[in-house]
């Protein structure tokens, strides 16, 4: 994949991901580990990108990769207000694929998701 393309490919693998998986939690978990498999994917991306450099911050802080993963992409990947929401108790969503969903937004940030 090059690296203008990696926002399409994120999409193409998060429709296929929704499409064959009923769990939300499922979902997050593959979605957030591409990320950490840009650089073996991406061609020329470096391996401390933002996004890794995000994830690495809020595993560092205890949290796991599904938190972790569901607060950055809540948080538009602003590590630190991803970091802030976890640190406020907030949890992932784990309503199942195909539900109707009211569009969350970042509490910290006030980004809608």
């Amino acid at each position: 994949v090059q690296p203008p393309q990696w926002p399409a490919f994120m999409r193409l693998a998060s429709d296929a991901a929704t499409e064959i998986f009923q769990n939300q939690q499922l979902i997050a978990a593959l979605m957030s580990a591409l990320p950490m498999m840009k650089a073996e994917i991406c061609i020329g991306v470096d391996e401390d990108d933002q996004a890794t450099q995000g994830m690495k911050k809020l595993q560092a802080s205890e949290f796991n990769r599904f938190q972790a993963s569901a607060a950055l992409d809540r948080c538009g990947g602003q590590a630190e207000d991803a970091l802030a929401l976890l640190h406020t108790g907030w949890t992932p969503d784990t309503t199942p694929a195909g539900s109707p969903r009211v569009a969350a937004a970042c509490p910290v940030a006030g980004k809608t998701a």
